[in-house]
């Protein structure tokens, strides 16, 4: 539910929390109940104009690297360079 109803939001405030929300749990209970398309998701929400959502995307992006080491570059897929530069 978070990730259809709080990341599609319009609501820039309410998407920055359920990053944070998310990379929490990550944290706590690994990737296995994230798919790829929620981690493509989450990367390009790392190109973000706001500071929030970007920071929080990029925190979500560091505990699911803590889980998946170099793998991660298979599931996000290409993005940008400017967010292969940020995660790296």
């Amino acid at each position: 539910m978070i990730v259809q109803f709080g990341l599609n939001s319009k609501n820039l405030r309410a998407q920055a929390e359920c990053l944070d929300e998310l990379a929490d749990f990550i944290g706590k209970f690994g990737v296995d109940y994230c798919s790829e398309k929620e981690m493509k998701l989450v990367a390009k929400m790392a190109d973000n104009a706001d500071k929030s959502i970007r920071e929080n995307a990029l925190k979500f992006m560091a505990e699911a690297f803590k889980h998946l080491d170099d793998n991660i570059w298979r599931l996000i897929g290409d993005v940008t360079p400017k967010v292969q530069g940020l995660l790296e």
